[in-house]
């Protein structure tokens, strides 16, 4: 392939340098507000427990925080748009697009839901590099992705919210469990953004991948309560299952500057 095709399909192979500024704390902290937002519109019905009547006020308080949680998440993701997608932004990206994918997902296929969330790991990536190149409003996601793939990583993270909620649906205590793993995500997320160096951006996010993954099937209920059988019928066989070509699809914006650079 000659080298001005090469570089049309694959990118520049300086890009990106392997040296990187850092983001600003205040951009880290605008980031990882999105995993901290989401947690409390999951657990906004605990703060009802000490209610001198939960029957009444639960679900009335409960469903206004969850509300005003999903309203700052669009809000935010809306300003991302306005000032281009910084790389702040993309976990916001990455919930929203993961969540509507879900939904229509699970209205297509009600009966196959190993089918839905193997497809559901693909969903925003795919959206991503195929759709915003065209679409001009959304150009400059493409360009970013495409001037630095280890920015695929933040948009993972933010979509890993949402496939945590439907992926960890058969588990008691779902809420403490899906909490705790989105709350796993913001260490990476942290990491990736005060990074420096391109090796770290290409390794940290499906680190933090594995790292939830783990918890997830090592820390459920099922795991230490019941049978090893039982316990893979009840989800386990799903997690193992979708873990690995997930981690592969993380792997991918590593494997995509590999092949910049061979050339």
């Amino acid at each position: 392939m000659k080298k001005s095709n090469y570089v049309r399909w694959f990118g520049d192979p300086q890009s990106p340098l392997d040296v990187i500024k850092p983001h600003t704390w205040w951009e880290v902290l605008v980031g990882t507000g999105f995993f901290i937002i989401f947690i409390l519109a999951l657990t906004s019905e605990i703060w009802n427990e000490f209610l001198s009547n939960p029957e009444t006020n639960r679900h009335i308080i409960g469903n206004f925080i969850s509300r005003v949680a999903l309203s700052l998440i669009l809000i935010l993701l809306i300003l991302g748009v306005t000032r281009k997608f910084p790389d702040w932004s993309l976990p916001y990206l990455g919930f929203v697009v993961s969540l509507l994918s879900s939904l229509i997902l699970l209205f297509i296929f009600r009966d196959q839901p190993t089918l839905i969330f193997g497809i559901l790991s693909f969903i925003p990536p795919t959206i991503a590099i195929l759709l915003t190149r065209w679409i001009k409003p959304f150009r400059h996601l493409w360009e970013n992705i495409w001037q630095d793939p280890t920015r695929l990583g933040l948009v993972y993270l933010g979509g890993m919210a949402s496939v945590c909620t439907f992926l960890i649906d058969a588990f008691p205590d779902k809420g403490k469990l899906v909490s705790s793993s989105v709350a796993l995500l913001i260490p990476p997320t942290v990491l990736y953004m005060r990074s420096s160096r391109l090796w770290q951006r290409i390794l940290i996010p499906p680190t933090g991948f594995l790292v939830v993954w783990i918890f997830c099937i090592f820390f459920s209920s099922g795991t230490f309560n019941q049978l090893q059988a039982i316990s893979w019928e009840n989800g386990l066989d799903v997690l193992v299952g979708l873990g690995l070509p997930t981690l592969v699809w993380f792997l991918l914006p590593g494997l995509w500057i590999l092949l910049r650079r061979v050339k």
